[in-house]
């Protein structure tokens, strides 16, 4: 993970796990990771014990939900991000993704979190998103979703601006998004205890496909 390792100065890696491999100690040990990070099919429960009998911790847990796009919806007020709505969006922005297993792991601290997320806001506006969509309310970007692929990236509402349904026209307007550039199956991945992003991607018609577990072991930051 060169992008993570570089961002928070130490050796970041992810374990991928072939179908019924067996981990031990002495193969954790060889990776020499600062933080090492492995999602886990949530019915695996066999394979989590184990890892956290190896000193793994679960972070995390998360549905993968998608959704077959048939047709247009209606997204009023959701328009193309510009370049002066990212100061806007960056300040309601802090401390908004508390869900996050970032803010949850013991190895990264509150600081690195939130530098974390400001980060990846900045990057969607600076071309590592395929789009980015805003609800203006007011002539002010009162909600955001960042595009890339099939995958809805990220998506956040001012907290002063929630239960409006800006959420779902938001969603709306990525699914004409993806519709309008060939894409039919729309995914987004979501941490099982976001209530609100499980109930606005439910009722926006996604169906969960997949449920994994992230499970981690490092060296332990202060917070």
């Amino acid at each position: 993970m060169e992008w993570d390792t570089k961002f928070f100065g130490r050796a970041i890696g992810e374990m991928l796990l072939s179908p019924g491999e067996k981990v031990t100690q002495n193969f954790i040990s060889s990776l020499d990771y600062d933080y090492l990070i492995t999602r886990v099919d949530a019915g695996n429960l066999k394979l989590i014990q184990s890892l956290e009998q190896l000193g793994f911790i679960t972070e995390d847990w998360s549905y993968i939900f998608h959704k077959k796009i048939t047709g247009f919806e209606r997204a009023t007020g959701v328009r193309p991000a510009r370049e002066d709505d990212l100061p806007v969006v960056k300040e309601y922005c802090r401390g908004l993704f508390a869900n996050s297993r970032f803010y949850k792991s013991p190895y990264v601290t509150i600081e690195e979190a939130d530098r974390l997320h400001e980060t990846w806001i900045e990057n969607l506006w600076h071309h590592q998103a395929d789009a980015v969509l805003v609800f203006e309310l007011d002539g002010y970007p009162s909600g955001f979703i960042g595009l890339k692929g099939e995958f809805i990236q990220l998506t956040g509402v001012n907290p002063r601006h929630q239960k409006r349904g800006i959420g779902r026209s938001l969603v709306h307007g990525a699914l004409n998004w993806f519709l309008e550039h060939g894409v039919t199956v729309a995914k987004v991945r979501t941490q099982v205890n976001n209530l609100p992003a499980v109930s606005l991607y439910v009722n926006a018609g996604f169906s969960p496909i997949k449920c994994e577990a992230t499970l981690s072991i490092g060296k332990e930051m202060k917070k």
